[in-house]
């Protein structure tokens, strides 16, 4: 399941994604109940 969470990551923002980028990912990803 974590594999496919940063692919979505990836596929999303690309493999060069900054800590505000990927910061806000995690807060939508938790704030989505998952």
């Amino acid at each position: 399941e974590v594999l496919l969470w940063i692919k979505s990551i990836v596929e999303q923002h690309g493999e060069n994604i900054s800590k505000e980028q990927l910061t806000e990912y995690v807060w939508k990803t938790l704030n989505s109940g998952k």
